[in-house]
């Protein structure tokens, strides 16, 4: 084969491209080297747990207290001479067929001692609480909450709450000896309504002086009819004797002043 000689020129040529083509070389950038690194990274990963706590929970227990009532009745001592006498009749004869019994003591309690009250009104005698007029119902003195039975034994209540009927205890009598029956409430109820007295029966006036209607029954038994649901019973809780539903209908004939 015939080689080619080259040319002063030629060979300029080729030195000028072969150093450029170095001096490209020698600026690239060189390729980098990919290390791989594998790295431990802690997770911290959320649980819910379900822990059992102990928790102690009062759980309020009524507890019904029953007082064993002693067949024969005895007589407080500051009144046998009375009795005695004939001036007074027998504790027996006193009290009502079933009489109303407090419950909730260790034991029967005992007659005499003394009594202390604390009154906030100057104006109003103590008397005038459960001294001289008692309650047609009260609120149990046990949990002051509870409306129980007082001079009436029992009541019913109709569905809507408009109606009521209430039991008097039977055999109660005033002061004086005389029987109390329903003939006393229904004088004291015409008497109230007849004199406009409406302040008398607050209880029986209801709502904005709404009156029910009274009617009665027998001699113990009478039915308070209103208009409108109306939450009746609570209200015959009153101590004061002019909302006691009462008012003795022999007492026209007596010439001295009011049993109560």
């Amino acid at each position: 084969m015939k080689q080619k000689k080259l040319s002063r020129r030629e060979f300029l040529n080729l030195a000028a491209v072969a150093t450029v083509g170095a001096a490209a070389t020698a600026c690239a950038v060189p390729t980098p080297e990919i290390i791989e690194k594998t790295v431990e990274v802690e997770k911290v990963v959320e649980k819910t747990v379900e822990v059992e706590v102990e928790k102690t929970v009062e759980v309020e227990k009524t507890v019904e207290v029953i007082v064993e009532v002693p067949e024969a009745r005895s007589e407080p001592p500051m009144l046998e001479a009375l009795v005695a006498s004939g001036a007074l009749p027998s504790v027996e004869e006193r009290l009502p067929l079933k009489p109303f019994v407090v419950g909730g003591r260790d034991a029967i309690g005992v007659y005499g001692g003394e009594i202390r009250q604390i009154h906030f009104d100057t104006v109003w005698s103590t008397q005038t609480y459960d001294w001289m007029a008692d309650r047609l119902m009260q609120y149990s003195d046990g949990d002051l909450r509870t409306l129980t039975p007082n001079m009436i034994e029992s009541w019913e209540a109709s569905d809507d709450g408009t109606t009521y009927t209430l039991y008097m205890r039977k055999g109660m009598k005033w002061s004086d000896g005389a029987p109390l029956t329903t003939e006393d409430v229904d004088f004291w109820w015409q008497w109230a309504n007849g004199e406009d007295l409406g302040w008398i029966g607050t209880a029986f006036n209801g709502i904005q002086n709404q009156a029910c209607e009274l009617e009665i029954i027998d001699d113990y038994t009478f039915r308070c009819t209103f208009g409108y649901t109306y939450p009746f019973p609570p209200h015959l809780n009153p101590s004061h004797g002019w909302l006691s539903a009462r008012r003795p209908v022999h007492a026209r004939a007596l010439p001295q002043g009011l049993p109560h």
